[in-house]
């Protein structure tokens, strides 16, 4: 068992006391993410998402796992959510940026490897 297990099986218990308590959705989706299980952090990344519509900050942590997953434009989408939800997340203004170089990146090699 890795720490990151036994992270998220302690987390997965206090899930069972409020599954609707949304910090614990995000330690959950950060664990998995640490595990390499992006499927399940992904669940509860948008759990928390649900949980809190009003908040940028789900938005930009799914952004965040998506970009981890080169789903550059899924990342790019939920980066703008975050600004829109609060222009202040300036931090998921700049990613809005930093992905479309990645995602410009990724299509030359592609484009280089033919």
């Amino acid at each position: 068992h890795t720490i990151e297990a036994a992270c998220a099986h302690c987390i997965g218990k206090s899930l069972g006391l409020d599954q609707d308590y949304f910090p614990t959705h995000n330690y959950m989706a950060y664990a998995y993410v640490a595990m390499g299980d992006y499927g399940k952090a992904e669940e509860h990344f948008k759990i928390y998402r649900n949980l809190v519509p009003q908040e940028a900050n789900p938005c930009d942590c799914l952004g965040d796992l998506y970009v981890k997953m080169g789903r550059f434009d899924d990342a790019i989408s939920q980066y703008e959510q975050a600004v829109k939800l609060d222009p202040r997340f300036s931090l998921s203004q700049s990613k809005i940026g930093v992905s479309r170089i990645f995602k410009c990146a990724r299509q030359n090699r592609s484009a280089t490897d033919r």
